[in-house]
């Protein structure tokens, strides 16, 4: 089966992902996951087990892993992908919560790269 013959409520899978990318930046969605690090410092690697460092290469292009054995790269439905071992229909869902949950705070659009809350004793970039 291709999975073409599933169209989902509110348009084509692809579709509904893209909009929910649009949305999102990766330091949101790795904090709703409950991974440890920052937007300055980095994302422990859900693909290696927390041995790497995930970085972000900006707001809209995903991450990498800094270790070169591992080397995987992530946009926000890859990394929830990995990080809960599902699928892309129930990432896309995680995701769509992560929205909805920011708009329920009243905040419509996402953070900046480096407005993520800061882990692991860093204040304000220093230390």
């Amino acid at each position: 089966m291709s999975g073409r013959g599933f169209a989902p409520p509110g348009g084509d899978l692809n579709d509904q992902i893209a909009a929910a990318k649009r949305k999102l930046v990766f330091g949101e969605v790795a904090m709703a996951l409950g991974l440890k690090g920052s937007s300055r410092t980095g994302w422990d690697c859900p693909a290696c087990g927390g041995r790497g460092t995930v970085r972000e290469r900006s707001d809209d292009q995903g991450a990498r892993c800094a270790i070169h054995s591992c080397d995987k790269g992530f946009d926000v439905l890859d990394l929830v992908r990995v990080a809960r071992g599902v699928g892309a229909r129930a990432a896309l869902a995680f995701l769509e919560r992560v929205i909805a949950e920011r708009a329920a705070r009243g905040q419509p659009k996402a953070p900046g790269l480096f407005d993520m809350g800061i882990s692991g004793g860093e204040a304000d970039g220093q230390g």
